[in-house]
């Protein structure tokens, strides 16, 4: 979901800032692409901040909390949990993309193990659990 967050940044990256925003349609389109990104960041920083949880998990009723039962930080579920493994991704991306995407995949398949947790969740220490 977060990925799919990039769309209308990448939709005015690829076509372009108009020179400027004279014409009524221009202005019309730029705000078209960028009001639903800045609302859905806005609400995902929001949740994020106030509840420990992204849109997806606040819609499915569940949060991330540390390993041993305790709220984590929002630190932990930002940076270490999100942001640094992204980021290594991402970088890594810049050399070989199939090895980005497969570091992906597996993060993402490693939740249907025993304990269910993801990479990222054994980085943060951390895990899902149902919102009560």
């Amino acid at each position: 979901m977060i990925l799919l967050s990039y769309f209308p940044l990448a939709m005015v990256v690829v076509s372009g800032l108009p020179d400027h925003l004279s014409d009524d349609s221009d202005q019309y389109t730029f705000y078209l692409l960028i009001t639903p990104w800045v609302i859905f960041w806005l609400l995902t920083i929001y949740l994020c901040v106030k509840k420990r949880q992204t849109i997806g998990k606040w819609f499915l009723k569940i949060k991330v909390i540390r390993s041993n039962g305790h709220e984590a930080s929002l630190f932990r579920i930002v940076v270490v949990r999100n942001i640094l493994p992204f980021s290594f991704v991402i970088l890594v991306g810049f050399v070989e993309v199939w090895i980005s995407v497969a570091m992906l995949l597996i993060d993402q398949l490693t939740v249907f193990g025993k304990e269910e947790n993801s990479i990222r969740d054994y980085l943060a220490d951390t895990k899902l659990s149902k919102q009560e």
